[in-house]
């Protein structure tokens, strides 16, 4: 009947719709990737002798954002892992012995975040500011961290971002490496610091 047909019509209608507008939202972003060779990720601390600090470039992550020009109006599906084998430290082979010791690295080799939500994304002209929220896995033990960035878009094709988060090694059940014999012992509170630049992919990314 007349009825029938406009009621299927209706609906038919509905679902091209919601098609659109999801294909539109999903063509709206676009993933970037790391840029490896001038990225970095560092982990800084203390011990009873002096400050100590290790550095990574060994390290992916992938992201899905939608920018305008130099406007960044979204971020989803963060993926980060770094190998922690690759992690050198301010205190020579001995140091980074014990610390990827302590990080399990023979088991769990690679430290990994992955997003779940981000807040308080602020856009000021081709700067941006947000807070990301997410699970962080290390030496096989997980964690819910919210970790604060702020970056710049360069171009639609090339962005960066930084930020720091402070963590305590005992959450992830790693007890603070030791060196010189029990002479340097490290304090259990860590800063990790993070700078990444981003190029456009090919690619969406999916969170796992």
């Amino acid at each position: 009947s007349l009825m029938v047909m406009k009621t299927n019509y209706s609906k038919l209608a509905t679902v091209l719709l919601i098609l659109f507008v999801y294909c539109g939202m999903a063509m709206s972003q676009q993933n970037y990737a790391v840029i490896t060779a001038v990225s970095s990720v560092s982990i800084k601390g203390t011990s009873t002798l002096h400050p100590w600090s290790m550095e990574g470039h060994d390290l992916t992550c992938n992201t899905n954002a939608d920018i305008k020009k130099t406007n960044l109006n979204k971020i989803t599906d963060v993926n980060f892992s770094c190998k922690v084998d690759k992690l050198t430290s301010t205190e020579g082979s001995s140091m980074d012995a014990k610390a990827h010791e302590a990080l399990k690295s023979d088991k769990f080799p690679l430290i990994t975040f992955k997003s779940q939500d981000i807040t308080g994304l602020v856009i000021t002209d081709d700067k941006f500011t947000g807070n990301l929220t997410g699970l962080l896995t290390i030496a096989g033990n997980s964690k819910i961290v919210n970790i604060p960035f702020s970056g710049k878009v360069v171009n639609d094709n090339h962005w960066n971002v930084k930020g720091s988060v402070k963590i305590k090694m005992t959450d992830f059940h790693v007890d603070p490496p030791t060196a010189f014999l029990g002479a340097m012992k490290t304090g259990d509170e860590v800063t990790l610091n993070y700078t990444f630049d981003f190029n456009k992919s090919h690619e969406l990314s999916e969170s796992k």
